[in-house]
């Protein structure tokens, strides 16, 4: 199955879209990535849980966009 997470790079996001990873689903995040720069915080920390997601899970892509 396709599993669209919007906001899968912050905290909620990324452990709906690792949850469905581990099952075998393949998922698409949506994320624009700009959580440090809306924060005015670290950008490293930012990309942590998509750098996370990545490296552990094949079947996790990104779409760097955003909603409106």
């Amino acid at each position: 199955m396709k599993i669209l997470v919007t906001g899968g790079a912050g905290f909620v996001g990324s452990h709906i879209a690792e949850y469905y990873a581990q099952k075998g689903n393949e998922i698409i995040v949506l994320d624009n990535l700009l959580r440090a720069e809306i924060l005015k915080a670290d950008p490293k920390n930012s990309k942590f849980n998509w750098n996370y997601l990545k490296g552990k899970y094949p079947n996790i892509r990104l779409i760097k966009e955003e909603c409106r």
